[in-house]
C-alpha cells in the first residue's frame, strides 16, 4: 500500500508552507499548526491522486520495464480496492481541511487539484503540452492551497516563479523518458509527440523564466529584514536548476524532480543551502547588516 500511495512523493507537499515561510511567519504557533494541517490533507488528497493515476495506467504501465512493478500494475494491489481507498483519502483530505475552518478558497484549491488531476489520469495526460501544464499545475495548487489555508497572499512574482519552475521540472522529465524510451514507449503515449528539439528549447526557456521571476521577487520585498539579502539566495537557485540540467543532460535518471532530489547529493546539499540561508535572511534579518541595490 505504501508503494501504491508513493509517500516518498509527500516532500512536494511541503510547498504548502512555503509561502509562511518566505513571508518569515512559519514558526510563529498558529500558522505553524495551519500548515501542518494543511500538509496532512493535501498529502491525503495527492496519495488519492497517486492511486487514480496508477488505476488508469495499470495497462500502460504493465509494458514499463520499471513501472509494471507498481502495485496494481503488477496485481499486488486490487483495482477495486485501490479504488475504495483513493475515495477514502480523498474525503478525509477534503473533510479535514473543512473541519480545520480553512478559507473557501482553500477548499476551491484542493478540490481544483483533485478534479484536474483526475481528468489527467483519465485523457488529459495524452494531449501534448496540457500534460506538462497539468503536471507544473501542481506545484502551483500546492502554493495557493497553502496560502489560502494560512492566510497569506500569494504574490505575482512567488506565483511565476514557482510556475516556471514547475515548468521547468516538467519539461526535464519528459525530455528524459523521450530519450531513454523513445516516441513509441508504451506507457507515455503523449511522447509521439513531442521531439527532443521542442521540449530543449522549453526546457531552457522555463529554467530562464524562473530564475528572472525568483530575482524579481527577491528584488521587490518591502520588509526590511529582507531588503538586498535575499539575493545570496540566488546562487544556489541557480545551482539546483544546473545541476538538475546536467542529470538531465547526461540520463543519469527519468527526470522526476523527487526521485532526482532523493538520489542526488549534490541537490540535496544545494536545497539545504538555498533553505539555510533563506532561513537566516527571513528569520535573523534584522540582525545582519543593511543590504542595499
Amino acid at each position: 500500500m505504501m508503494r501504491l500511495l508513493r509517500l516518498e512523493h509527500s516532500i512536494k507537499n511541503i510547498l504548502v508552507a512555503l509561502p509562511a515561510f518566505f513571508l518569515g511567519v512559519l514558526f510563529e504557533q498558529e500558522t505553524f499548526l495551519s500548515a501542518t494541517i494543511a500538509f496532512i490533507s493535501f498529502t491525503l488528497v495527492s496519495s488519492a491522486v497517486y492511486a487514480v493515476n496508477d488505476i488508469f495506467d495499470r495497462e500502460e504501465d504493465a509494458k514499463h520495464p520499471l513501472k509494471r512493478l507498481r502495485p496494481i500494475a503488477s496485481g499486488a494491489f486490487g483495482v477495486k480496492a485501490a479504488v475504495i481507498l483513493a475515495a477514502v483519502l480523498s474525503a478525509a483530505g477534503i473533510a479535514m481541511s473543512l473541519f480545520a475552518h480553512s478559507p473557501l478558497w482553500a477548499f476551491v484549491a484542493i478540490a481544483a487539484y483533485l478534479a484536474v488531476n483526475v481528468a489527467y489520469s483519465a485523457g488529459l495526460k495524452d494531449v501534448p503540452l496540457i500534460d506538462i501544464f497539468i503536471l507544473a499545475s501542481g506545484f502551483v495548487f500546492r502554493i495557493f492551497y497553502g496560502g489560502f489555508f494560512c492566510g497569506i497572499q500569494i504574490t505575482s512574482w512567488m506565483f511565476l516563479a514557482v510556475f516556471s519552475g514547475a515548468l521547468y521540472f516538467a519539461a526535464g522529465k519528459r525530455r528524459c523518458e523521450l530519450a531513454k524510451y523513445g516516441p513509441e514507449a508504451g506507457s507515455r503515449s503523449v511522447l509521439r509527440h513531442y521531439t527532443k528539439p521542442f521540449l530543449a528549447a522549453h526546457y531552457y526557456m522555463f529554467c530562464a523564466l524562473t530564475i528572472l521571476f525568483y530575482c524579481l521577487w527577491t528584488i521587490t520585498r518591502t520588509d526590511q529584514k529582507a531588503v538586498g539579502k535575499l539575493a545570496f539566495t540566488i546562487p544556489f537557485l541557480i545551482f539546483i536548476l544546473a545541476r538538475y540540467n546536467l542529470l538531465v543532460e547526461t540520463g543519469r535518471n527519468e527526470g522526476d524532480p523527487v526521485n532526482v532530489l532523493l538520489h542526488d547529493k549534490w541537490l540535496v546539499m544545494g536545497a539545504i543551502g538555498f533553505v539555510a540561508v533563506n532561513f537566516v535572511v527571513l528569520y535573523f534579518g534584522a540582525y545582519l547588516p543593511r543590504v542595499t541595490y
